[in-house]
């Protein structure tokens, strides 16, 4: 019989290596499984993605989490995740319509408590952005910028204490004696753990204990192009898609948004789809960018658009946690998330409003009044 782990992580992306990572630095030895030859095989090993706070008109939990997560990142990239290649270069927001364009006006004049976070950055926009509709009310993130999410992943794997098993899928969870988790592969192996983390993205779906909760899957694809002399200044450009400047002459822009599409295959309507997103954030664009290369992945979703972070609901679960549906700001809330769920895993005490915002019962039908 296999001995029983201490720590069982199913998934090797973002929240996976996460969540292995914040458990190894505590200490704790852990397992890590994906049904993938690699780390980051899915919408994690994209080349870069952005990190950057998400500010709101006044305060609330949704803002916060968001901030924390940015700040804790910010943390870690200054100290044991400073090998990992990224750049904060900053980032500039363009508001997506009149609507946006008010809320961004409301937040430079009234949220000065986040300075130093935010601040006007219609000065700072390249020149082929400087006709768009609502530049005057672009917000710039100084310390925001782009990170690599699959170097990312590669290095929170590296350190001791974890354990990676690649080509293993997970295909079944029962309750074990002796208060552990009996965790079956395609395998035809088991192993055995007395703390289990589901984390593998689109894949927890398809896990009966995770398979009430109300999952979609969407497809975003991103393209590789190369610049033609767009100067940005190094910069990330947001808003009605994204830029991110790679080198010299070469960007990511992204992303499109697909619920009816569940394959992974790179589609050149896409590519034409981001490029005109592109158009949008840079109405003086001359020339069509060439296209040298495109990715698309899958990720899961929850409605409300936040992650679920914290123990499965059920008598017959204790043991059993989550971390998933990171979406599209998985470089900010994996990281934190893993941190919320390791500390509810070691018994601390977490913030009462951002337990709320992420548990998973949160989706779980209310009692009915007697």
């Amino acid at each position: 019989m296999t001995p029983v782990r201490p720590f069982l992580v199913i998934g090797a992306g973002l929240a996976g290596s996460s969540m292995a990572f914040e458990l190894a630095r505590r200490g704790h030895p852990v397992t890590v499984l994906d049904a993938a030859p690699r780390p980051a095989a899915g919408a994690s090993g994209n080349p870069a993605g952005i990190f950057m706070p998400v500010p709101e008109r006044r305060p609330s939990p949704r803002e916060a989490l968001y901030l924390e997560a940015f700040r804790w990142l910010g943390r870690l990239l200054d100290g044991p995740l400073s090998g990992v290649p990224h750049r904060r270069c900053g980032v500039i927001q363009l508001p997506r319509d009149a609507r946006q364009a008010e809320r961004f006006a409301d937040i430079l004049a009234t949220r000065s408590d986040l300075y130093p976070l935010v601040e006007a950055g219609a000065d700072l926009l390249p020149a082929a952005a400087r006709t768009h509709p609502h530049a005057d009310t672009a917000l710039h993130f100084p310390q925001a910028g782009w990170l690599s999410p699959a170097e990312l992943c590669r290095h929170l794997l590296a350190g001791p204490g974890i354990e990676t098993r690649f080509n293993q899928r997970v295909t079944g969870l029962e309750r074990g004696g002796d208060h552990h988790w009996i965790v079956h592969c395609d395998d035809g192996s088991s192993l055995r753990a007395r703390e289990v983390v589901l984390a593998c993205g689109p894949d927890c779906a398809a896990l009966p204990q995770a398979a009430a909760l109300p999952w979609h899957r969407v497809r975003g694809q991103i393209t590789r192009i190369r610049l033609l002399g767009i100067g940005t200044a190094g910069k990330v450009l947001t808003g009605a898609g994204y830029l991110i400047p790679l080198d010299s002459d070469e960007a990511l822009v992204g992303a499109t948004y697909r619920r009816d599409r569940c394959d992974t295959a790179p589609d050149p309507d896409e590519d034409e789809e981001n490029l005109s997103q592109l158009a949008r954030l840079l109405p003086d664009l001359h020339g069509r960018p060439e296209v040298i290369g495109s990715r698309a992945g899958l990720r899961s979703v929850l409605p409300g658009r936040l992650p679920v972070c914290g123990p499965l609901p059920g008598t017959d679960r204790a043991g059993l946690w989550i971390t998933a549906a990171h979406a599209s700001r998985g470089l900010l809330t994996a990281p934190w998330c893993a941190r919320c769920l390791a500390d509810a895993m070691e018994g601390k005490t977490g913030t009462d409003a951002l337990d709320r915002l992420l548990q998973p019962g949160r989706f779980s039908p209310e009692p009915a009044a007697d």
